[in-house]
């Protein structure tokens, strides 16, 4: 079994754990969750252009993280970075569907072969007021945040499904929205 801990900014990271020692690949903002020590990443895909970041010393935090960095395209000034293979993806999948960086993230996983995930802030929750959260290193008001959910959780809910439908086993916190279960109509 190929197993993999995908880490997104959603309030369910705080219950991350990784007692296997199981690869971990986080979005931007999981950054500072490894600066600080609370969660070790493996490969942070940022596809935010570090540019155009409110934080300007994006740049250094990210050549100082060491980590792998997956980006879309490989940065001169960001020696760790990689470009994602979106050909190759786009090749394999015949489909164009990123609403977001969890969405690129699931659908490498799937070309990878892993067969187990764990989900940690993978939430696609809107949040209740006056709940707020971060977005591109901007605070975000609760009906901006729902706004951003809504546009995004139709996308990462299709590659949820791709991977299903491969086989892929995929273990979520109870605190997240993502695919839970429904019975429309009926008490089973």
């Amino acid at each position: 079994m190929k197993e993999l801990i995908i880490v997104g900014t959603g309030e369910s990271w705080r219950q991350y754990s990784n007692p296997n020692n199981i690869e971990v690949w986080g979005v931007n903002g999981t950054l500072r969750f490894h600066e600080e020590g609370l969660i070790k990443i493996d490969k942070l895909f940022f596809f935010d252009k570090p540019e155009e970041i409110v934080h300007s010393d994006t740049y250094e935090r990210l050549n100082k993280s060491n980590l792998q960095l997956i980006t879309t395209k490989k940065y001169a000034e960001l020696p760790n970075s990689e470009a994602y293979p979106y050909e190759e993806v786009l090749h394999y999948f015949g489909d164009e569907a990123f609403g977001n960086s969890v969405c690129y993230m699931f659908a490498l996983a799937i070309m990878q072969g892993y067969d187990k995930w764990y989900l940690y802030g993978v939430d696609m929750k809107r949040p209740t007021l006056p709940e707020i959260g971060e977005h591109k290193g901007v605070i975000l008001e609760a009906a901006a945040w729902s706004e951003l959910v809504d546009d995004e959780k139709p996308y990462v809910t299709y590659w949820y499904g791709q991977a299903r439908a491969r086989g892929v086993e995929i273990i979520n916190t109870d605190y997240s929205d993502l695919c839970k279960p429904v019975k429309y109509g009926t008490a089973w």
